[in-house]
């Protein structure tokens, strides 16, 4: 088995930024529909599509010639590249669409209105999900790489996309000086989140599709790497979450968010690096 070259930090780049951002604009979106943000939440629903376009800017310099993005849309039957290129397009517009018109600078928008925004709003939200899904499909797909040709993987990129875009909101509240009981009910809810994708961690670890599939994960449990994944983007934060939810020591939302963040990055990017072909499926 030998590593894949083929897409490096730049495709993590994009992967983590699109997830923080579909991440952070659904949450605040469903969270403030649901009555638990009661702050001001234009901030995160701004900084979502933000930072999905910041990711989108990593894939044009992959692409290497932002001129033909355009060829992206050319397969949309067929290529998980082509279907995530007009999901991410689709969440961007969409999440501008409804944030801008409460700016005073953008008032003019004719989006306004309870029915048209919430329509707009649901777009954007439901988009932002499948966004954060299409990253995984994109790597499940991959069947010349064990480690990625799981169905473990979509729903891992979904959980890592919300709890990181959960920890930023978290952050955000904090700065804009929240309420205790609006950051308790960040911090739980967050903790749920990374319960579960503790778990699908946890069945990625352990699942054995094939030999090959073992000698790649096998990669991945070096304390130094598993340290990463499991303390830095699972077990601490957790830690400093709880300290939140129950002891209202809402200054533990600091470690918590940037602990989440660092540690949902370098998940994705020790999936991305392990990834290794396996021989037998190479044309030679």
């Amino acid at each position: 088995m030998r590593r894949q070259t083929a897409w490096d930090w730049k495709i993590t780049a994009d992967t983590f930024l699109g997830g923080v951002g579909a991440g952070l604009f659904t949450s605040t979106l469903f969270l403030h529909l649901a009555g638990f943000l009661e702050t001001e939440v234009r901030l995160g629903l701004l900084l979502g599509p933000i930072l999905a376009i910041l990711g989108l800017l990593f894939l044009l310099v992959e692409i290497g010639n932002p001129t033909k993005l355009h060829l992206v849309f050319n397969n949309l039957t067929s290529s998980w590249m082509s279907i995530g290129a007009l999901i991410q397009g689709v969440f961007i517009i969409s999440s501008l669409g409804y944030v801008l018109p409460n700016f005073e600078y953008f008032a003019w928008l004719p989006l306004e209105g309870v029915t048209i925004g919430l329509a707009i709003g649901l777009v954007a939200g439901i988009s932002g999900i499948l966004l954060l899904l299409y990253h995984g499909f994109l790597f499940s797909h991959s069947k010349g790489v064990p480690l990625w040709n799981t169905p473990v993987i979509p729903p891992l990129f979904l959980f890592l996309g919300l709890f990181t875009g959960l920890a930023t909101l978290l952050l955000l509240e904090y700065g804009i000086g929240a309420n205790v009981i609006v950051l308790q009910n960040i911090a739980k809810i967050t903790m749920l989140n990374l319960i579960i994708e503790g778990v699908i961690l946890w069945s990625l670890f352990t699942t054995s599709t094939s030999q090959a599939y073992k000698r790649s994960i096998e990669e991945l449990k070096s304390p130094a790497k598993f340290g990463i994944i499991a303390g830095v983007g699972v077990i601490i934060p957790l830690f400093f979450l709880s300290l939140i939810a129950w002891m209202e020591i809402i200054e533990a939302g600091i470690l918590a968010g940037v602990l989440a963040l660092i540690g949902g990055f370098y998940t994705r990017h020790l999936i991305l690096q392990e990834g290794r072909y396996y021989p037998s499926r190479i044309p030679r």
